[in-house]
């Protein structure tokens, strides 16, 4: 793993625009560039970070303190997340999910696919087979229409089948069921006692009249309809933002909560009662992902001493260093002290997802009956992955 420095210098690559490649050739394109950087700037991807990334740089050459983070972004997080739980191999290892060295772009990867397919002389843009993975793997199904053509979307169509089979299957499930429920709304509990509920809602468009005149009006109606596509989505991002609420407790864990809880590890008498540590555990039960949230509530009385192997455990997938870090959806940042720690957390709870039974544990929930699938699970492939973040 690289060192503090060297995640600063991997950082002014990525913001210039070589974010696809190695860590190693990225620290190699600023040690190049290293003493002409600022007039590196027009040219940049994303010029006004890029400047920022160089003038912290010169401020740590310089000996003065920098507060910059470094930023690290999923490799399409929708996708990435997807293939943890389905346990699709294919699809992991296109978005990064496993894999060492060199990263991957599973655009360009599904891209080159379809046009394997569509033959010399086609017109597909990557940009827009990028756009319909995004939406498509979200639930959309007009999207990718109005990108290709009929020829061209039945090529994505196959191709998606085929280089991410299980994700797509899912996504195809998930469909067919909305297409035929009438529920008005579906329903479940994160691992962490977070509750989602996700209404189905119809735009519905009625006509007023108003001085005379007739306008068009909208609003939105909780009901039943066969037409919503939300549902994979919303799914999907319970989980990404649950895996994100699990990476901010096991990287800002107080001393104070830390002592805690190694105390009662020492001596777990587990003679009083907690519901929410009582709740939580159930949670983990059913789900197979202990949340960080419990270590809040958990000493020597709450503790019992059954409970000490998982608590032990989870405990130590929390960063002994206490940092602040931002999340904006997939991307992450943090001083380049800490980077190396983000990113070894933040690969823990791919791994731990992968390894627990959330997808069965979550559609359970949503379609109201048990639902038991044999899910691949790969959580040691995970964290040897290099590339999961960049």
């Amino acid at each position: 793993m690289l060192t503090s420095y060297q995640f600063m210098l991997s950082e002014i690559a990525g913001r210039y625009g070589k974010d696809k490649e190695t860590w190693d050739n990225r620290v190699l394109f600023t040690l190049v560039h290293r003493d002409t950087l600022e007039t590196l700037t027009p040219t940049a991807k994303e010029p006004i970070l890029f400047e920022a990334a160089v003038r912290a740089l010169r401020d740590i050459d310089n000996g003065n303190p920098s507060g910059y983070g470094c930023m690290f972004d999923c490799t399409a997080s929708g996708m990435q997340l997807l293939s943890i739980l389905t346990g699709d191999t294919s699809a992991a290892a296109i978005c990064n999910v496993t894999g060492v060295n060199t990263p991957t772009d599973p655009y360009t990867t599904i891209y080159t696919a379809m046009n394997k397919k569509l033959g010399v002389g086609n017109t597909l843009e990557r940009d827009d087979v990028k756009q319909a993975i995004l939406t498509s793997l979200y639930g959309s199904e007009k999207e990718p229409e109005k990108l290709f053509d009929s020829v061209e979307l039945e090529a994505f169509f196959e191709t998606m089948g085929e280089v991410t089979p299980l994700c797509w299957e899912l996504n195809q499930y998930l469909l067919d069921f909305q297409k035929t429920s009438d529920a008005l709304k579906y329903s479940w509990v994160m691992p962490d006692n977070f509750h989602v509920d996700s209404p189905v809602m119809e735009v519905i468009k009625e006509q007023v009249e108003c001085l005379g005149k007739t306008y068009v009006v909208s609003r939105k109606v909780n009901q039943a309809h066969h037409r919503s596509r939300a549902l994979g989505a919303n799914m999907t991002h319970s989980v990404e933002s649950f895996v994100l609420r699990e990476y901010v407790r096991r990287t800002n864990l107080s001393k104070k909560v830390r002592r805690t809880v190694e105390e009662a590890l020492d001596n777990p008498i587990g003679d009083k009662e907690s519901t929410m540590v009582d709740t939580l555990w159930e949670l983990y039960e059913e789900s197979g992902y202990l949340s960080a949230r419990i270590l809040e509530y958990i000493n020597g009385n709450t503790l019992k001493p059954s409970m000490v192997p998982d608590i032990r455990k989870l405990l130590d997938s929390c960063s002994w260093v206490t940092f602040p870090t931002k999340c904006t959806h997939d991307c992450l940042s943090a001083h380049p002290n800490n980077a190396s720690e983000l990113l070894k957390v933040y690969r823990e709870q791919y791994a731990l997802l992968s390894e627990s039974d959330m997808l069965s544990y979550l559609l359970s929930q949503i379609l109201e009956e048990p639902v038991e699938l044999n899910i691949t699970k790969f959580g040691n492939e995970i964290r040897k992955a290099t590339n999961i973040l960049s």
